[in-house]
């Protein structure tokens, strides 16, 4: 592999690591010949582990509920409020869960497209020359 390519100001980066030298996660335990020559049984049961930690379950990622309200910044968690309430606490028991979901993906969009359509009006008729 050749070493990656430096970009200077204006210059387009032709790495798959965008210039950031790529680092090995395996060190020395990559190579079969080093790996059979000089290991230790403790380090045989940590490649092991090692090997074994790297395979996931058919359930991962693991989506734990209590924890999602938590993911969402302060801001994202302002602006979400007030169509999480009227989907997820009034809607929700009446139309089920689905529903609520898609429901409230699509007025959230449509919202916002109204919004931004309003904004560009806005400007077009005050603000533009």
């Amino acid at each position: 592999m050749a070493p990656p390519k430096y970009a200077g100001p204006g210059e387009a980066v032709e790495s798959a690591t965008s210039g950031v030298k790529p680092i090995s996660i395996g060190g020395r335990l990559i190579h079969e010949r080093e790996r059979l020559s000089g290991m230790n049984d403790a380090e045989r049961a940590w490649r092991k582990q090692w090997l074994k930690d790297q395979t996931l379950t058919p359930r991962e990622p693991l989506f734990i509920p209590k924890d999602s309200p938590d993911l969402l910044n302060p801001i994202r968690k302002f602006y979400r409020w007030p169509l999480d309430q009227v989907f997820f606490k009034l809607l929700q028991p009446m139309i089920g869960k689905y529903p609520a979901q898609v429901g409230r993906f699509y007025v959230g969009r449509g919202l916002m497209g109204l919004w931004g359509i309003y904004l560009t009006i806005y400007y077009f008729k005050y603000q533009g020359n």
